[in-house]
């Protein structure tokens, strides 16, 4: 479903991507009995897709459970609902791998999340964003992501 999107999608367009579904530490579902799963050629497509059509600091919302789960958890991370952000990793989880193949942030929390748990809010503007942006003057809003439940992990390629 993605990749057909994707394909009609003009080259580093995204700003910010929302990604709304089921989830597990290593995939998402992509239908009623299809996923999404780290280590195969679909992910890896799927993330090459992702790193065309997203702007330079573009970001994406994992809203699926478990898609960033780690364990054992860092060393400095806390209990509550901070959100902490994690740079060049290598955690085997579904947020982590996607920020490394696709060279975007990613994100997501470790546990499961419930009905309104997940919080946007609106940020100051990112010139760097801002700067990459066509010159039809479009310019995206700048989002804060955080969970009032959880803790939220930011990974951040390298």
């Amino acid at each position: 479903m993605f990749l057909k999107i994707f394909k009609n999608t003009p080259d580093k367009t995204l700003a910010h991507l929302s990604i709304v579904t089921h989830g597990s530490a290593r995939s998402i579902a992509v239908g009623r009995e299809s996923s999404l799963e780290i280590d195969t050629g679909e992910f890896k497509e799927f993330a090459s897709e992702l790193k065309r059509v997203m702007m330079k600091k573009g970001d994406v919302l994992m809203v699926a459970c478990h898609v960033g789960k780690i364990i054992p958890k860092p060393d400095g991370i806390g209990e509550g609902n901070d959100t902490y952000s994690l740079v060049e990793t290598d955690y085997d989880n579904f947020a982590n791998r996607l920020s490394k193949e696709a060279g975007v942030t990613v994100y997501a929390t470790p546990g499961t999340q419930t009905r309104g748990e997940i919080m946007v809010g609106r940020a100051r503007a990112r010139p760097e964003t801002c700067s990459e942006l066509p010159e039809d003057g479009y310019k995206p809003l700048n989002h804060t992501y955080g969970s009032s439940k959880q803790m939220m992990y930011r990974f951040v390629p390298a």
